[in-house]
């Protein structure tokens, strides 16, 4: 029921033994499609977010332009409060993160026209530092669907499809 929101939950596995469910977000908008990477202390996850008001008459196609990326990173205690990171004014989804040495690569696929079908597809991607901090965002034009993973040096890999242009 997207118009009650819908909160990002984890459970955790140590031994054997799964924790009780606990969350990363606690907010009355809607959230979804999460992703989790770690360093040797931290977490980062990362989701979908949906910066507008959703009541039950709310077609997909209306958010699509408020639907942007948030992350919190976890320091072995509590989460930190979610930085929404996007504010693109077209549809941000997917998010995919992988350890980068000690900060991680965040990557997601960005349609620049909110209209269903319509709009110019790009990934893009970001590292952030343990602290939380991002660099600068970059592009990759005309794809779509990223794939972030560890790379064996201690780094990342971004894979991610490449789209026809007409």
């Amino acid at each position: 029921d997207t118009a009650n929101g819908g909160d990002i939950a984890y459970r955790s596995e140590q031994n054997g033994e799964w924790s009780t469910v606990a969350y990363v977000t606690d907010t009355p908008r809607a959230t979804r499609s999460p992703a989790v990477a770690a360093t040797d202390t931290k977490l980062l996850a990362a989701w979908e977010y949906v910066d507008a008001d959703i009541d039950d008459g709310t077609e997909p196609a209306d958010v699509h332009a408020d639907t942007e990326i948030a992350y919190a990173l976890y320091n072995g205690n509590s989460w930190s409060e979610a930085t929404v990171l996007t504010n693109s004014g077209g549809r941000a989804l997917q998010p995919t993160v992988a350890r980068d040495g000690n900060g991680w690569l965040l990557a997601w696929e960005q349609d620049s026209n909110p209209d269903p079908g319509a709009g110019s597809r790009s990934v893009r991607y970001v590292p952030v530092a343990a602290d939380g901090t991002t660099g600068e965002i970059q592009r990759i034009t005309v794809a779509a669907h990223p794939a972030a993973g560890p790379h064996p040096d201690d780094g990342a890999m971004l894979g991610y499809a490449t789209l026809a242009t007409a």
